[in-house]
């Protein structure tokens, strides 16, 4: 065993007197170190651990006298001293930071006078470096007067075997596979018995790295491959690989119905990528036609006027191995617009439905003045509206939806204007006393322009005595100058036939 000349000087006391009296341990007396080793054995602090920890160790150090009491040695002065006697392999440049004395909780360099209790004991607290492959060995040393314990305590660290994790593997031709390796010194080589197939990376550094491996496609089933692991230690450990067939390639679903003018969409699985898709209607449109790995997609699009029928999707790999699925194609639904006929009162507003057909949808209308809110509809089963403004007359307005194939379907509003409002509707009696009398209405709704007609034309005309009728556009007066006490009706006419009637009490 080499002896290092390094002596960690934990405490420098000269014994001597103090209150009175010799401190120090008197002849006879015995001074024990707990835990203490053997003369041949040292005390082994142990660790695996790949990373340097701090381990604290607590010693007590006892102080008895020749007839083993305590009466003569309370309060013992002592030296202490830990000398390092071995330390193989290291690459600690200052040793002395392997052991650390703690007085109490504080770390400190050295100790001033220390001396037992009153019962002869004193705590020793010792931090001690272990792990990262620390190996040392030294003497904890005790000395009061002419008596001394000797304690040998060491710190041994064993780094563990190296381990890649899965230790075999079945891989399919075309897949990978995803190793982990812990253990032993990083950083790790790893390499591979067959040239071709390689680890990646082929440097791993940390503990609880990974590197995968990929098989070519087409590599025959029952090939081994295998790797081996080495750490920075030299330690190694291998992983065995065997190589099987690619799973039967799978499309789903395998079987769905689509109305033509729609798509599907198809996953792929197992077999060996790239995979080619081909469809045996040709104008069917296929997105991706490659398709380059396993759970991938494409979607195949059906031709709007595809008469109903079935279309196949074919699959093939790489190898040559094919599988199909299967498309039934539907005839679009009827287009319909509902409702298909509607009565609308000026200045409310109408609203559609579109079912069926191919979306999405376009909406004309024949009239200038009425027109759909929005001249596009993306989806069946959305809806509409065409307001009609409160100055519409009476009209009929034709609506044409086109699908996106070119199937029409029509809708008809039929419109009619505000209802005819005469104000006032009916005139307050009329007193000519004072002479000639004005009277004057004002006319709304209906479907300008408007007819008066009176049926006294000689007593309530309209300018010159006489004059029976007038045509407005929104307002009318009429002159009262009768002969007699008598009652004038005034019929307002809209240009749509609507009518209202004025009744004039007249008296003298």
């Amino acid at each position: 065993m080499k002896k290092i000349a390094l002596l960690i000087l934990l405490t420098i006391l000269i014994s001597g007197c103090g209150g009175g009296g010799d401190l120090a341990a008197p002849p006879g007396s015995v001074i024990t170190i707990t835990p203490s080793s053997t003369a041949d054995t040292a005390l082994k602090i142990t660790s695996s651990s790949t990373v340097q920890k701090s381990v604290v160790q607590i010693y007590q150090i006892r102080v008895t006298d020749f007839d083993n009491s305590t009466k003569g040695v309370r309060d013992t002065i002592f030296n202490l001293t830990y000398e390092m006697t071995t330390v193989p392999g290291t690459t600690v440049s200052d040793l002395s930071t392997l052991v650390t004395l703690c007085d109490g909780t504080s770390i400190v360099n050295t100790l001033a006078q220390r001396q037992t209790d009153g019962n002869g004991n004193y705590d020793l607290c010792l931090v001690f470096k272990t792990g990262a492959g620390l190996t040392y060995e030294g003497n904890l040393r005790v000395l009061s007067g002419g008596q001394s314990a000797l304690s040998k305590i060491g710190v041994e660290s064993t780094i563990p075997d190296p381990v890649v994790s899965p230790a075999t593997l079945t891989i399919p031709s075309g897949s990978s596979g995803l190793f982990t390796i812990t253990g032993g010194s990083p950083g790790y080589t790893v390499t591979s018995s067959r040239p071709g197939i390689e680890p990646v990376p082929a440097a791993v550094s940390s503990i609880g790295g990974t590197f995968s491996v990929t098989i070519p496609a087409g590599t025959p089933k029952g090939t081994i491959v295998v790797c081996t692991v080495r750490d920075s230690a030299g330690k190694s450990v291998v992983t065995t690989i065997t190589v099987d067939d690619p799973p039967p390639i799978t499309v789903l679903p395998a079987a769905t119905t689509v109305v033509a003018g729609g798509s599907a969409q198809f996953t792929i699985t197992g077999g060996q990528p790239n995979y080619t898709v081909a469809t045996s209607n040709a104008a069917a449109v296929v997105s991706p036609a490659i398709v380059t790995a396993s759970g991938g997609t494409f979607t195949v699009t059906i031709p709007a006027r595809t008469p109903a029928g079935t279309v196949t999707v074919t699959v093939r790999d790489s190898l040559g191995a094919t599988k199909d699925a299967t498309i039934t194609v539907q005839a679009p639904p009827a287009l319909t617009i509902l409702p298909g006929s509607i009565q609308v009162t000026a200045g409310n507003v109408a609203t559609f439905a579109i079912v069926g057909g191919v979306p999405g949808y376009t909406i004309v209308s024949n009239n200038a003045s009425v027109q759909p809110g929005t001249a596009h509809v993306n989806a069946s089963g959305d809806t509409f509206t065409v307001p009609v403004l409160s100055t519409v007359t009476a009209t009929s307005v034709t609506l044409t939806v086109v699908d996106s194939i070119g199937t029409s379907v029509t809708a008809t509003m039929n419109i009619q204007p505000l209802p005819l409002i005469v104000s006032p509707p009916a005139a307050a009696p009329v007193s000519i006393a004072g002479g000639i009398v004005n009277r004057t209405f004002s006319i709304s709704g209906g479907t300008p322009n408007y007819t008066i007609i009176s049926d006294h034309p000689a007593d309530v005309y309209f300018g010159s005595p006489g004059v029976a009728s007038s045509t407005t556009s929104g307002s009318f007066t009429v002159t009262v100058n009768p002969t007699a006490a008598i009652t004038v009706t005034l019929t307002v006419t809209d240009s749509a036939g609507q009518s209202r009637i004025v009744t004039l009490t007249i008296t003298l």
